[in-house]
């Protein structure tokens, strides 16, 4: 069962299943082709800013840099208590629960609009916050540095 009901954040679906397998091979094409981890490598920009930029930009690279398994939130309402936090784990792109975790594109982020803000918090963690203006929507990526490249490493929808 999926742990949320309805459209995912912001309701941007831009992977198509197209998308997904071809997305799916290209890290078997890259080490066939002799682009193993030294392309990686380069691939993984010096600064957070350069990544993010990357990152936003193409969902290849975002697939690419995430790390699994993925640790989730989401804010249920349909308690009787009152809004809690339901807690789940990604193990691959292929769950359905990654479908969920929507990155916006610069265009959704300029004509819902958005309102991004990126803060680094203890220990070299990096937070990217997208808010939408007068309402109750929240949703955060959370990325850390390994071995030179960023990834993310955990997704929260606080939107109620």
């Amino acid at each position: 069962m999926s742990p949320q009901v309805g459209k995912p954040p912001f309701a941007v679906d831009w992977r198509s299943e197209l998308d997904m397998r071809i997305i799916s091979v290209m890290p078997i094409l890259l080490v066939a082709l002799g682009w193993g981890s030294s392309a990686a490598a380069a691939a993984c920009a010096a600064d957070f800013p350069g990544f993010i930029s990357r990152f936003e930009d193409s969902p290849a690279f975002q697939r690419q840099h995430t790390r699994f398994p993925l640790t989730a939130s989401r804010i249920d309402n349909s308690g009787v208590e009152g809004p809690r936090e339901v807690v789940y784990t990604v193990k691959r792109h292929a769950d359905q629960d990654y479908k969920w975790i929507a990155w916006p594109t610069r265009f959704a982020q300029a004509a819902i609009p958005l309102v991004r803000r990126i803060e680094q918090a203890p220990g070299g963690m990096q937070v990217v916050t997208f808010t939408k203006p007068d309402t109750d929507q929240l949703v955060t990526f959370y990325f850390e540095r390994s071995g030179g490249c960023w990834s993310l490493v955990k997704f929260a929808d606080f939107s109620l």
